[in-house]
């Protein structure tokens, strides 16, 4: 018995070994662009979203813009679309994992993927700008896992993060 537990031990440790040298040697980016290819730069229209079955996403949309439930309604903020957007540009440079990577409508919409921080797991997060009277705005996303059937939360945690850092700062 004690042989199988040393080849179970000896296969658990090469294992870990070899996630090791992935990192190490072609990074953890890499590996998940070969495996489900590069993550999607397109821009797309939140209101016309399709949420799949998946448990991976997380949908945020103010009251009767979007087509589908949202997971959450959008707060309205007390600031212009371009304030809003330079508040995500603060945020885009004060966090590695956060990167923008297309905008569209004169910046209206903007895609930005978003890391996990050690695994390096993409989720591709959507933004639409929408302002409204009075030098108010509201700000619709969609936030999805590239890999998985599950994400165990992280899209959901990261926009609840997002809105409560744009909060503060308005």
């Amino acid at each position: 018995m004690s042989f199988f537990i040393k080849i179970f031990a000896l296969g658990v440790a090469g294992l870990f070994v070899l996630i090791a040298l992935l990192y190490i040697v072609v990074g953890f980016e890499r590996v998940w662009s070969v495996m489900a290819g590069k993550p999607s730069s397109e821009i797309i229209q939140i209101a016309t979203i399709k949420k799949t079955t998946k448990p991976n996403q997380y949908l945020v949309c103010p009251n009767d813009f979007c087509g589908e439930t949202s997971d959450r309604v959008s707060p309205v903020f007390d600031a212009t679309v371009d304030r809003l957007k330079a508040i995500m540009g603060d945020i885009e440079r004060n966090d590695a994992n956060f990167s923008k990577v297309n905008s569209g409508d004169g910046d209206r919409r903007q895609k930005y993927i978003m890391r996990s921080p050690f695994w390096r797991f993409p989720n591709l997060i959507s933004i639409e700008y929408i302002p409204l009277e009075n030098n108010q705005s509201t700000i619709a996303i969609y936030a999805q896992a590239q890999l998985g059937q599950s994400d165990l939360g992280a899209n959901k945690a990261f926009i609840d993060q997002l809105l409560s850092e744009i909060s503060s700062q308005i």
